[in-house]
């Protein structure tokens, strides 16, 4: 079992919490920005995983996609496997903080949406009573955690300067073993109190890929080689959660999607593995647009048989899976070209 410790706060800009319509973006590109990081190939060579890098480049590529906004490539800082030291990850840390900062200056009333994606080792240190969470970093060394990783609280203390002083919202995404103290009150009430912790609790959703002591699983089968958490929490996003097809997906969505996909997964079944998401803040808060193109390509993606089935069979397959026959638009339908029916 390898302790998987996907990690990535999103700090999520949405032009106030009002309603949109179905046109609307659910954020502006101009305004995001992303850290994101991935480690497989540590300095320390026994504690390597296997796809954390490529569950960070994935998000990536998924955050300069239509699905995901399209964010601009320099708005975007990628670190993977050696470069993701401790110093570069805090230095990280400090410039998505500056860019909120100006932001504000110059866009005042369109707050920055940040996104600081982690895929790596997590841990919890036990020489105190503290217990004090830990993101690995490349160069972390083994069992000696304070000054030479990525303290759980300075990120807290980050996420809790954008929302509250920069007026930001804030996503915490922990994909990881033990993720679930991250959604907890250890990590939120402790450090704002009266109107500030008012206004973070607006302004902050956390989601946690696991319970407590339990393990972010990873393995070849989901993508060809991806955490399972990452792996559904991408294909919910492009569109696949957008339950009530309004063309947004909403935490509340992804929470059920997320939910049901892992329940149900094949591979965890097998494995007699147990993953349980924990998800916190506005039920309703609008994680994403659908982009028609790529949700049609990702469901395509998903349909993997070891035989060639019709068109026919294939529709039906989905049906069963999902249980969406009474939300079928066959007048919609009814315009498209034959071939597209079925995974439209």
């Amino acid at each position: 079992m390898k302790y998987l410790f996907s990690f990535f706060i999103v700090l999520l800009f949405v032009d106030g919490l009002s309603a949109q319509n179905k046109n609307t973006p659910a954020f502006e590109p101009a305004n995001t920005f992303a850290v994101v990081i991935g480690i497989s190939n540590y300095e320390n060579e026994s504690i390597n995983l296997n796809y954390a890098n490529r569950d960070a480049q994935v998000f990536a590529d998924y955050l300069q996609s239509k699905a995901g906004g399209s964010v601009p490539l320099e708005n975007i800082r990628l670190l993977l496997d050696t470069n993701a030291t401790t110093a570069a990850i805090y230095n990280a840390l400090n410039w998505v903080r500056d860019k909120c900062d100006l932001n504000k200056i110059e866009n005042e009333g369109k707050p920055a949406l940040v996104y600081f994606y982690f895929s790596g080792h997590g841990d919890v240190e036990t020489d105190t009573k503290a217990n004090l969470g830990f993101l690995i970093s490349f160069n972390t060394p083994p069992n000696n955690y304070l000054n030479n990783a990525i303290r759980i609280e300075d990120l807290n203390y980050y996420a809790h300067t954008m929302s509250v002083d920069l007026d930001a919202n804030v996503i915490m995404i922990t994909d990881a073993c033990r993720s679930g103290k991250l959604a907890g009150s250890n990590n939120k009430g402790s450090f704002l109190v009266g109107k500030e912790l008012s206004a973070a609790k607006e302004k902050e959703i956390r989601i946690a890929s696991c319970n407590p002591n339990e393990l972010s699983n990873e393995d070849e089968r989901w993508g060809g080689g991806r955490g399972v958490f990452s792996y559904y929490l991408i294909t919910g996003l492009k569109g696949l959660a957008d339950k009530n097809n309004d063309n947004f997906v909403t935490l509340n969505e992804i929470k059920h999607y997320v939910d049901s996909c892992i329940a149900t997964d094949q591979v965890l079944k097998e494995s007699k593995l147990k993953q349980t998401p924990v998800l916190e803040g506005s039920q309703q808060f609008k994680l994403a647009s659908v982009n028609k193109e790529e949700l049609l390509e990702t469901s395509r993606s998903l349909i993997v048989k070891s035989q060639p089935q019709s068109d026919h069979a294939i529709f039906f397959d989905l049906l069963k899976n999902n249980d969406k026959l009474e939300s079928v638009k066959f007048d919609q339908l009814d315009k498209l070209p034959e071939k597209e029916i079925p995974f439209a």
